[in-house]
């Protein structure tokens, strides 16, 4: 498997990461999985120095794209379309790491298969609750909403709901630049997201768990020309 590894710089101190796997034929339509590296806290005046773990909002989203990102390399995956794992920074302030990639691909004429983001998908512990996945449907082609039901129905157990949420996530970068994106978040939460709460023993790993099978199953099947 052929694997690169690109530190993309920004006009703020915290850069983002791109990881690419290189497709076996001249297609150059890639996929790209997303999750966003940087925490807030919106509970405190000071927010520069206030706690904020991010263990969901979104450690969940990026040890899930870099579990996927594993597996495909422990199994000598060999997609026909380049694979992308993205790690942005500056979400929790606008966006701005992955608006900086978008515009700078879509500038460039870089092409852009399917674009998913995973923000926030560890659920609550011990809940009395069906596990699901809830689509946001702005920001999103209904061709790929369509396409992502059948990849969580077909790889995960988890139940498909929908709602809008503006643009409160990354996909809502790659949509500005005319690609193709969508955003499964988990149907509930604990809470403690944008504070100082936000911490790794309020997680579902198990449930993070299904969100991995899904960018597995979802990077398998779009890779394939």
């Amino acid at each position: 498997t052929d694997v690169s590894i690109l530190k993309f710089e920004h006009d703020w101190p915290q850069f983002s990461i791109i990881a690419r796997i290189e497709g076996t034929t001249a297609a150059q339509d890639r996929i790209v999985f997303g999750a966003h590296q940087d925490s807030i806290n919106l509970q405190e005046p000071d927010r520069e120095n206030a706690r904020a773990p991010g263990a969901d909002d979104d450690g969940s989203g990026s040890v899930a794209i870099l579990e996927a990102l594993r597996i495909m390399l422990m199994s000598n995956v060999q997609p026909q379309r380049p694979i992308e794992f993205q790690w942005y920074a500056a979400e929790e302030v606008g966006l701005l790491g992955s608006q900086d990639i978008a515009e700078a691909y879509a500038a460039g004429g870089e092409e852009v298969y399917a674009m998913l983001q995973i923000d926030m998908c560890a659920g609550v512990p011990d809940s009395p609750n069906p596990p699901g996945a809830r689509i946001m449907t702005d920001y999103a082609p209904q061709e790929l909403i369509d396409f992502l039901v059948l990849m969580i129905e077909t790889y995960t157990p988890l139940q498909v709901e929908f709602s809008t949420c503006g643009a409160c996530s990354d996909h809502a970068s790659w949509s500005r630049s005319g690609y193709p994106a969508v955003f499964p978040i988990e149907s509930e939460s604990v809470g403690g997201g944008h504070t100082a709460f936000d911490d790794p023993h309020e997680l579902d790993y198990d449930y993070m768990w299904e969100y991995v099978k899904l960018v597995v199953g979802f990077g398998a099947e779009l890779a394939t020309i």
